[in-house]
């Protein structure tokens, strides 16, 4: 039960307030309307919350039709506090967008060898990207530049170990550009787009 003492306008007071000041009387836990006003006091009854941009608890409740109610500040968010949402909204959604992209680009592929080696997923999260960037790719391009086709690269994709020449990774290349690629050219055009967009949302990158 929140109370304001009326006599000099004190606010906000409490039960324990109003028996600290009259000791000698007893209180039940919800003391009436009368026997607080014969000392001084008042219950401020609780307001509905108003709509509004910013609102606040005002210092002091107001009088109205008779009793004390709980009062509110309402004002609009500043050209300053607008700026800063936005600038947050943004970021928070550059970051959204940048998540959703790694996601996308380390979900990896399936690629068929066409012979006995069948079908392997090639796996794409970071630390399979620099692996494969490091270590298979510079060693296929040499071998692929000096025309030869024979020499088997040692792998392990995520299906298991498998055996692939030059030229065969290479071409395994050229099918994880021709699914990544796509995800790099929607994420710009994502980056640039002036409506809401929810990076999460599958039609987004459709």
């Amino acid at each position: 039960m929140q109370l304001i003492r009326t006599r000099d306008r004190r606010f906000p007071c409490t039960l324990a307030d109003l028996r600290a000041e009259f000791p000698s009387d007893s209180f039940p836990r919800e003391p009436s309307a009368a026997m607080l006003a014969k000392r001084g006091y008042a219950i401020v009854h609780p307001s509905p919350m108003p709509a509004g941009d910013v609102v606040e608890e005002a210092d002091m409740p107001e009088f109205v039709d008779g009793r004390w109610q709980q009062a509110w500040t309402v004002r609009a968010f500043s050209e300053d506090e607008r700026a800063r949402f936005a600038e947050q909204a943004r970021a928070d959604f550059e970051a959204a967008l940048i998540a959703e992209r790694e996601r996308r680009l380390a979900l990896g592929f399936d690629y068929d060898f066409g012979d006995v080696r069948g079908v392997h997923r090639i796996g794409t999260s970071e630390a399979d990207m620099r692996a494969w960037s490091l270590d298979v790719t510079p060693y296929a391009q040499a071998l692929a530049g000096t025309n030869d086709d024979t020499t088997a690269i040692a792998i392990v994709t995520d299906t298991g170990p498998v055996a692939v020449t030059g030229p065969e990774w290479l071409d395994v290349l050229k099918a994880a550009a021709a699914i990544r690629q796509p995800i790099w050219h929607r994420y710009f055009e994502l980056l640039a787009a002036d409506a809401p967009i929810d990076p999460a949302d599958p039609e987004a990158w459709a």
